[in-house]
């Protein structure tokens, strides 16, 4: 029998070459499909970018949404990918025209779809753990929960609790029922 070689891993200029690239991450130097988002994450996705936008809006920085990219991922270096929403502190970002975010952001925002496995939720969560992301918050819709990840700091947030920014994001307050208030 013959072992079939994988294929090389896939450069970030082949990857930005794809016509079809916005449907793809690239994890492990492997092209891999995007799942699909549930129209209630896709909203509690959006709702996170605008209260991230306002926030920028007053205080600096950028948000971005699920089709910014960043690479700053795996071991290589190599590896790409794509919050559902995110924010970069300001004056971080040296040109926001590139087609991809040559650094990790300062939040990352992952909102657990009904497609999401777990081991996908915590391997993204490694993944931004291992790339410096300084805050991730994952939003849960199906219970209304945020899991807010800080340094060493775990917390789970209710609809009756308040996010804050910590230093990443000074003054920044958002009650947790508004991510999922219809």
């Amino acid at each position: 029998m013959s072992a079939v070689a994988a294929p090389p891993p896939i450069t970030v200029e082949e990857f930005l070459k794809l016509p079809d690239r916005d449907r793809y991450e690239v994890i492990d130097g492997e092209l891999r499909e995007r799942k699909e988002m549930s129209l209630e994450s896709s909203k509690v996705a959006a709702k996170a970018v605008r209260y991230l936008d306002i926030f920028s809006d007053d205080h600096g920085g950028d948000a971005f949404g699920s089709d910014a990219i960043f690479r700053a991922f795996g071991e290589s270096g190599e590896d790409m990918r794509r919050p559902d929403a995110s924010y970069v502190v300001d004056g971080r970002i040296e040109d926001i025209t590139a087609g991809v975010g040559w650094f990790a952001p300062d939040l990352a925002v992952e909102v657990v779809s009904p497609n999401d496995s777990a081991y996908d939720v915590a391997d993204k969560v490694a993944d931004y753990r291992r790339a410096g992301v300084r805050m991730i918050w994952v939003v849960w819709p199906s219970t209304r929960e945020v899991e807010v990840i800080e340094g060493g700091r775990r917390e789970w947030l209710s609809e009756s609790d308040t996010i804050t920014g910590s230093d990443i994001l000074p003054g920044f307050e958002l009650p947790v029922a508004k991510l999922f208030a219809k």
